[in-house]
């Protein structure tokens, strides 16, 4: 997109409104009315050819009647008028529009029609266009106000550091007055609409090049050019301007079939989430989330560590702050020996662990709570602190030594003060003025300093290069196991296990026998215990339907197990066609996890890691990154599934090799990527094992997509 037609449109110097009307609560009334009231400096044309002047300005019969050509042109007609409007703007020499018209794509295959046309319109003539069915724009800076959402009644929006765009003007004008209200301004807030041309990408990667905006907030319902998302995504982060998104459409009604535990797992939403981390956006689940990590961002209050103190005169909601910073991995460190005597003097009851409880007490002397914070805060200990003071701010008399002593704290530069707790519009002021977020909720304010720690911490690393070669080696062991498939869609497992082990990972040996007496002498060269498993390609999960047994330790077990098997498959999975049995050692030692890849027609190629085994089937402890990853990403990852988090904090053994696991998952990623023929990989489970011990995989599945024929 032209930069200048994106200038014209976002920063107009000259605006025409083109369905104006006298009545400012009207669709063609509030953008005219509102951007007079702004005091935009700029010339403002009324286009109504009913009217000689409408709100007080000389009205023009059409675009082309207007003394020179304008930056911009707001478009309030019914659809039916559009094109002529768009032909007639393109003739006047305007640069952008804005259509608010609906009638187009959302309506179904003939409005799509319509709508490309237009913007085939727009494009050969070099517009930029906004919509159609859309909210428009307002650029607080130029006050330019070319919208009308009814959020600009309410006389509270004001400028400020804060980016929006979104694909739902509804949502955005609920978003828009819900950060007002919380006293935040708007630099630049873009509704996109049905984005026939002008997306909410586009608009993220022109609010990263605006100097006055220090955060960007994103909705959206779908994604329609990853590529330009990738673009904007870049271009924020690298400007050090970080992007808080929300997407709708979590859910996946009517998902696509998948045959792996990954397909099925990894599903659209979980990929994208991995996408926008990758790129340096921060994914949010909900509205409050979005506001109160904006809030966060916008005020600066990054802290520099994960050592959290929490201060409160109610010992529940010190329950609750210590729960969520336990769920967010934050630490609680208790105030030294000095500290805790110097405010035990202060109030000798009070419970001074951390959280630090300094009583109802403060109800009696309300610089108690100044006094503990100050003490705390001179022993630089902590990287943030939050204070519950609850219900109590709502009197001024008891909050206000607190907030002035949080205010003076938190203007010093140390570390940042969070304020829970209902309060009154001077202290909110007083609170915004030193820059200090304030929420209602304790779980959320903890949350909140988790996020804005990992948000800094995203800022200050480098975009990890998707970049690969490909490894000549693997796709030549890759050839040679497609060409041996004849074919299949599933790669049989013995096969699978073998290209794995010729990749440098390490797996059981599997034997594949077509008979119960095969199995026998398969079993004696490995050497009981065994386990055995179906051999079926209609079966890709055995355990689900009696396809695995575990723990075989005789001729006379084996024998008992194969014929049981392959009736309860038989049973179980009608037509499947059973060509025999798989046998491997019984191997046990170690965490069962599972690790798998997927290639995304959107995003490229995904890696998962998570609890593996039969908990791959119900579990939901699964990290999902893009491919090929690094070692210290996929090292990151495994961290974050609870299995890891169980080991980083002790809950099991401590001595578990992570870099070896990593290296498996930078392995296994570099293979997908370096053969396109993949549609999906499973190694499930994996054997996540002591430092001594490689990892090694038990089962494998690999999926092949079809072969393209040439044309």
């Amino acid at each position: 997109m032209d930069r200048t037609a994106l200038d014209a449109l976002f920063s107009p110097r000259s605006i025409a409104i083109v369905g104006a009307s006298n009545d400012p609560k009207r669709i063609g009334g509030r953008p005219l009315n509102a951007t007079i009231k702004a005091g935009f400096e700029g010339p403002i044309y009324p286009i109504n050819p009913n009217y000689d002047e409408v709100l007080g300005r000389k009205s023009y019969p059409r675009l082309s009647d207007l003394p020179e050509a304008v930056d911009l042109v707001v478009v309030a007609v019914g659809s039916r008028y559009v094109e002529s409007v768009i032909e007639d703007a393109a003739m006047a020499g305007a640069r952008s529009l804005v259509v608010f018209s609906s009638g187009y794509s959302e309506l179904g295959p003939d409005g799509r029609i319509a709508q490309d046309r237009i913007a085939s319109l727009c494009q050969s003539n070099q517009m930029a266009m906004l919509g159609p069915n859309c909210l428009g724009v307002i650029n607080q800076k130029a006050k330019a106000m070319a919208s009308f959402t009814a959020a600009l009644d309410l006389d509270l929006i004001k400028g400020g550091n804060i980016g929006f765009a979104c694909q739902s003007g509804a949502f955005g004008s609920y978003f828009l007055t819900l950060v007002s209200r919380r006293g935040l301004g708007i630099n630049l807030w873009v509704a996109t609409g049905n984005e026939a041309q002008v997306s909410v990408a586009d608009a993220i990667e022109y609010m990263a090049d605006l100097d006055e905006i220090s955060v960007i907030g994103g909705y959206i319902e779908g994604v329609q050019d990853c590529d330009r998302l990738r673009s904007a995504l870049i271009k924020a982060h690298d400007a050090k301007k970080p992007v808080v998104l929300m997407k709708a459409g979590v859910t996946e009604a009517g998902a696509r079939a998948a045959i792996s535990h990954t397909g099925s797992m990894a599903g659209d939403d979980q990929v994208f989430s991995a996408f926008v981390e990758h790129y340096g956006g921060y994914r949010v689940s909900d509205l409050d989330e979005m506001i109160d990590l904006i809030q966060g961002i916008s005020l600066g209050a990054y802290p520099k560590g994960k050592n959290l103190c929490l201060l409160t005169m109610s010992g529940g909601a010190g329950i609750l702050m210590a729960d969520a910073a336990g769920e967010a991995d934050l630490a609680l460190p208790s105030p030294s020996p000095e500290v805790k005597d110097h405010l035990s003097a202060l109030v000798p009851y009070a419970a001074l662990d951390n959280p630090v409880d300094f009583t109802g007490q403060f109800i009696n002397d309300p610089t108690l709570g100044g006094q503990f914070l100050t003490k705390l805060s001179d022993s630089n200990l902590y990287d943030a602190f939050v204070t519950f003071v609850g219900h109590t701010a709502l009197d001024e008399t008891i909050a206000t030594p607190v907030l002035e002593t949080i205010s003076t704290l938190s203007t010093q530069g140390g570390a940042p003060h969070f304020l829970v707790g209902l309060t009154t519009p001077p202290l909110e002021k007083l609170l915004l003025q030193a820059k200090v977020p304030f929420l209602t909720n304790p779980a959320k304010a903890v949350k909140l300093v988790r996020s804005l720690y990992e948000v800094s911490e995203t800022l200050a690393r480098p975009i990890e290069s998707l970049a690969w070669q490909g490894d000549p080696h693997i796709e030549a062991l890759f050839d040679l196991l497609v060409a041996s498939q004849a074919g299949a869609e599933v790669v049989p497992e013995v096969a699978s296990l073998s290209f794995f082990r010729s990749c440098g990972i390490s797996t059981v040996m599997a034997i594949r026998a077509t008979s119960p007496q095969e199995a026998l002498k398969a079993a004696q060269e490995i050497g009981f215990p065994i386990v055995l498993k179906i051999d079926s390609p209609q079966v890709p999960h055995k355990a689900k339907v009696g396809g695995v047994m575990l723990s075989i330790n005789s001729k006379r077990e084996l024998e008992h197990a194969c014929y049981e098997m392959m009736g309860k498959v038989a049973r179980r999975v009608s037509g499947a066609e059973i060509r025999g049995f798989v046998v491997e050692p019984m191997v046990s030692e170690g965490l069962e996890v599972i690790l798998g890849v997927r290639r995304d027609r959107d995003y490229g190629c995904v890696i998962m890691v998570g609890s593996g085994g039969v908990m791959a089937e119900t579990s939901s402890d699964i990290q999902i990154r893009l491919a090929p990853i690094t070692l210290q990403g996929a090292i990151s990852a495994i961290e974050r599934t609870e299995f890891g988090k169980a080991i980083r904090s002790g809950v099991l053994a401590r001595d578990y090799d992570f870099e070896g696991l990593a290296q498996l998952m930078v392995t296994l990623s570099k293979i997908v990527v370096s053969n396109k023929r993949i549609s999906e990989i499973d190694l499930n489970p994996v054997l996540f094992r002591q430092r001594d011990k490689d990892p090694i995989v038990l089962d494998a599945l690999v999926v092949l997509a079809p072969e393209k024929v040439p044309s």
